[in-house]
């Protein structure tokens, strides 16, 4: 995201957990300073640049964050097509990955559980 240029717009934490629920917060919030806001899968069609959200323990998801402290994962999707979405995350298996995602005719994602990891929401890149 330093790279990237988000600057100050972007809660930068080594935790994925920590940024998922402060987006989530900023939104709520209306913090129009933020560099993403974080929506369920059925409100946000994703674009390149935006994140989905990953959990990776039971009892998380959009409306349960416990205060940001979980085992969560990121991935940024960068490209999309019809019916699917192209995702690029890091610490994949040791390793980045670019993997699909499901959309579905609406052209949101497709709820999706993943090697114990469940998708629970997508952040709006607003930079």
């Amino acid at each position: 995201m330093k790279t990237a240029g988000a600057g100050d717009r972007f809660n930068y934490y080594p935790q994925h957990s920590f940024y998922i629920f402060r987006a989530i917060r900023d939104l709520l919030q209306g913090n129009s300073e933020a560099g993403y806001h974080c929506y369920q899968l059925n409100e946000w069609k994703p674009q390149a640049g935006d994140i989905v959200c990953w959990a990776r323990q039971a009892g998380i998801d959009y409306q349960h964050q416990n205060g940001g402290h979980y085992a969560g994962h990121c991935d940024v999707v960068v490209e999309v097509a019809a019916g699917q979405v192209q995702v690029v995350g890091g610490n994949v298996g040791d390793s980045v990955t670019k993997r699909p995602l499901g959309l579905n005719g609406g052209g949101y994602l497709q709820p999706a559980t993943e090697g114990g990891e469940n998708l629970f929401g997508i952040m709006r890149c607003r930079l």
